[in-house]
């Protein structure tokens, strides 16, 4: 097992800070504001950078410095419907590939997902960490490693909405019945309600996403298919 590396640790202290909210989209990041954090010195913060930008998690801006990425109402329809799409075919990949022990650990997984809810408040980073680790099983059983690297990349980019839509109770509630209806159609062998419920399960989270970041600040969405689903 490979031990963290100072980039390692730096790039997961600048992904929680954006997931959190603690660097919000449109922020700048400095060298100099990491490196005092974390009490460290500045070449990993700059190697650290370069993944994250890597990833789209943040932009570079010659003579200007380093920003969080921002995301508009386009970007997030096409993420978030690339999303479900993709989840769709990573499912249709693994259904007659998946054993009976991996569809018990999906099951394990949502009990987790309803423990974190339960709490008071939600444990929402918990939350978002097993519930990649739920999709991760049937993505994984595909066996499709450009699949699953597009999918991590996706969820990084907009990890941080997702964290401020499961704020919401209502939201989160939803989100994990979701995953709960998704197992029980594993469980079953329902393949294609399993796949419609994934792609139902990704289109909600993108209204989560429009009601509180478009609508509820009176911005023009002027995305073409919203409001189709």
């Amino acid at each position: 097992m490979r031990l963290p590396s100072i980039t390692d640790i730096i790039r997961e202290y600048i992904e929680k800070s954006i997931y959190t909210g603690k660097f919000k989209p449109g922020s700048k990041v400095t060298e100099a504001q990491v490196a005092a954090e974390l009490k460290i010195s500045r070449p990993p913060i700059r190697e650290a950078f370069k993944l994250l930008e890597a990833e789209g998690l943040i932009l570079r801006i010659p003579r200007r410095g380093v920003f969080v990425a921002e995301i508009s109402a386009q970007d997030a329809w096409e993420i978030y419907m690339l999303k479900a799409e993709l989840y769709a075919f990573s499912i249709t990949l693994s259904f007659d590939r998946l054993t009976t022990s991996e569809i018990s650990r999906m099951d394990r997984l949502v009990e987790a997902m309803e423990e974190c809810v339960r709490s008071d408040p939600p444990r929402i980073l918990a939350y978002q960490e097993l519930n990649a680790s739920f999709h991760d099983v049937p993505t994984e059983a595909a066996g499709h490693q450009r699949l699953k690297h597009m999918l991590q990349r996706l969820h990084n980019q907009i990890r941080y909405f997702s964290y401020q839509t499961l704020s919401d109770r209502n939201h989160i509630e939803n989100s994990c019945h979701y995953h709960r209806r998704i197992c029980e159609a594993f469980k079953c062998g329902d393949q294609g309600e399993t796949v419609r419920l994934s792609r139902e399960h990704v289109l909600a989270a993108l209204n989560g996403f429009m009601s509180k970041f478009v609508h509820a600040s009176h911005a023009p969405a002027r995305v073409a298919g919203l409001g189709e689903h």
